[in-house]
């Protein structure tokens, strides 16, 4: 399993070649754990995700046809280490860390994707971030990556990242829903 974490918001163009990010399965938190902050940054940022499980094998899949591809939807919950990242980007160097530590991505509990293309909402805290066109996203994603890579089931694609991004520490307690769904409820420590 893998988890392919595309670099755009939902209102910004998919540009090709996609800038993503791959995560490790080793670096997706387990479910109903703690999240535990590695001691290789001071400074964590949590940026949230529309994430979608892939449900069958596929390659080059067409947008027309990538909807049969996955099955659920939930929120994901990435830990960014701000001060290594702006120190690899200063120096011109690929962040590719980010997505191999325990703990770069929370997944939050799965709900069935919605069976017209009606807008997701993300509450986050006390931000709500809509979504529009979620299936649209998704399947534009799974279109766009497969033809890169094959897709396995029990693959995660994250089409877009919120516009929210807070900052983390110790201690902090963080809950999320999708469109009224308790997706996330995670402690820091």
């Amino acid at each position: 399993m893998k988890a392919i974490a595309f670099n755009r918001t939902p209102d910004s163009p998919l540009l090709l070649p996609p800038e993503t990010d791959i995560i490790v399965d080793s670096a997706i938190a387990l479910p109903g754990r703690p999240v535990f902050l590695p001691d290789f940054d001071t400074n964590w940022q949590a940026d949230f995700y529309l994430a979608a499980r892939i449900s069958r094998l596929g390659k080059n899949i067409s947008e027309k046809f990538a909807p049969r591809y996955f099955d659920t939807v939930t929120i994901a919950m990435r830990l960014l280490p701000v001060t290594v990242n702006a120190d690899l980007s200063a120096s011109q160097r690929h962040t590719g860390v980010t997505g191999l530590f325990d703990n770069a991505l929370t997944l939050g509990q799965w709900i069935t994707v919605p069976a017209d293309n009606t807008p997701l909402t993300m509450t986050i805290g006390n931000d709500n971030i809509i979504i529009e066109s979620p299936l649209t996203l998704i399947t534009e994603a799974i279109a766009t990556i497969s033809s890169y890579a094959t897709l396995k089931m029990g693959d995660i694609i994250l089409p877009c990242r919120s516009n929210v991004g807070l900052s983390v520490k110790i201690g902090d307690n963080i809950s999320a829903t999708l469109s009224d769904h308790p997706c996330l409820d995670i402690r820091i420590k």
